[in-house]
This record gives structure tokens, sequence and C-alpha cells, in this order.
């Protein structure tokens, strides 16, 4: 298999888009960026379907690229909003080394998010079949961070546990009119461990599971929500710098 290196190995290629969105953070216009020939909408807010096309461009693994789409986003509006953005997303690109095989990143990425106690994924977890559903993902991301080994099966299991607590929700309000927030919190959690599962065959996975992780823990951490971002932020540098 041929190894993708990031930017083509071409640091020219990366200090030419960078050099496009520093010219545009001037003016604070969200304006797509030229690569290869095409328009790139590298400013278009949340995650752009153009994101495989950009990554091919640019040798980057797309579930890396929808990653830091998604982490470094925002809601410009004012002119100081929407330089600011324009730097938050060359301040993601700047993160991505040039000439490295990246595509183990992503499950890095995921393997500290399930495991870090500071994103909070283990605390929502109140039955002893997620919490080992949780091991069996860590495991299979430590044993191989492309995800060689999160396959059918176990993303069969994890929708079956899922089905088990959505029925106890159901359940419970029909019985009693009123809702169980363990049952809540695993039902998320069970959420983004399952987004973890698709990484080998969804490239939407990583971020998803970034989503899934910040709505579950919504009531849980006391932490603001920039705090988040910024710890989400720090570990997405982190990985592509390891």
């Amino acid at each position: 298999m041929t190894q993708l290196l990031s930017f083509q190995g071409n640091p020219d290629l990366r200090a030419g888009l960078l050099a496009q969105m520093q010219a545009q953070a001037r003016t604070g216009r969200l304006a797509p960026v030229l690569l290869a020939g095409r328009l790139f909408p590298v400013f278009a807010l949340g995650c752009p379907p153009e994101v495989p096309a950009g990554a091919a461009a640019l040798s980057l693994p797309p579930e890396l690229l929808q990653l830091g789409f998604y982490l470094f986003d925002g809601f410009p509006e004012t002119l100081t909003e929407r330089r600011a953005f324009i730097e938050l997303r060359r301040e993601m690109l700047a993160a991505f080394p040039v000439g490295q095989d990246l595509s183990a990143a992503a499950g890095r990425f995921c393997y500290h998010l399930l495991k870090e106690p500071a994103f909070g994924v283990a605390d929502l977890l109140h039955t002893p079949e997620s919490a080992a559903l949780r091991r069996e993902v860590l495991d299979a991301l430590s044993a191989d961070p492309c995800g060689a080994f999160l396959d059918a099966d176990l993303r069969q299991r994890l929708q079956a546990e899922q089905s088990r607590q959505a029925d106890k929700v159901t359940a419970l309000w029909r019985a009693e009119h009123r809702e169980d927030r363990s049952i809540l919190k695993t039902l998320r959690a069970l959420e983004t461990l399952a987004a973890v599962s698709r990484l080998p065959v969804d490239y939407r996975a990583a971020a998803e599971a970034v989503e899934k992780s910040i709505y579950g823990a919504f009531g849980v951490n006391a932490q603001p929500t920039s705090a988040k971002d910024d710890q989400l932020r720090a570990l997405f540098k982190h990985v592509l710098a390891a």
C-alpha cells in the first residue's frame, strides 16, 4: 500500500494554502481558497461536503481533516469575529506537519477522547456492559489506531447495547413518566463509542464522536464550553505532533 504523506511531502503546498488564508485574514473575507486548481471552502461553517476532495488534494486522511473542521469552528458575524475565525482555521491547517503519515492520528485522538478523565466519557457509563464495551474499543484502538480491530461484530454489539438502554428509557417513561439520568448518560456515552467504532468505514466518525461526547457530558462536566473546546483542540494538535 502506498503511504500517504501529508501535503504530498511538499512544504510549498501548505505554505501556499496558509498564505491565501493569511491574505483573507486582513480583509475578513470568508472566501474559498484555490487548491489543486479548484476552489475549496476552507472557511465554510461546520464540515463542508468538499472535505474528502480537499483531503485528497492535500494528501491528508479525510477523517482527520473532518475532525479539524469540526473542532476549529465558529459562528463569525462581525468583522472582528470573521478575522478570528480565519485565524482559527489557519491555526488548524498549520498544525498538520508536512511529509508525515497521519493515518493513525484520528484513532489516537479517539483513544484519548475515550480514556482521559478530562473528557468524561467513562463517567457517563453506568452499566457493567457499557463499561466493558468502552474497554474493548480502547483495546482495539491501542492495538491498531487505524481501526483494524473495530470490526462489524463490535459495531453490532454496541448497537444492541444502545437499543437496550433506549428501551429502558422508553419503558420508564411509559410506566412512571420520568427519566433516569444515569440511563440517559449511558446511552449518550454508547453513542460516542458507536461513532468511534465506525472510524474505519466512515470519515465523519471521529468528528461525530466528539459531538456525541460533548452532548453526553452536558450537565455532567461543569467546565465552560470554551475550556472544553480548548482541551479538544490541544489534543488534536498533540496527536498531530506525536
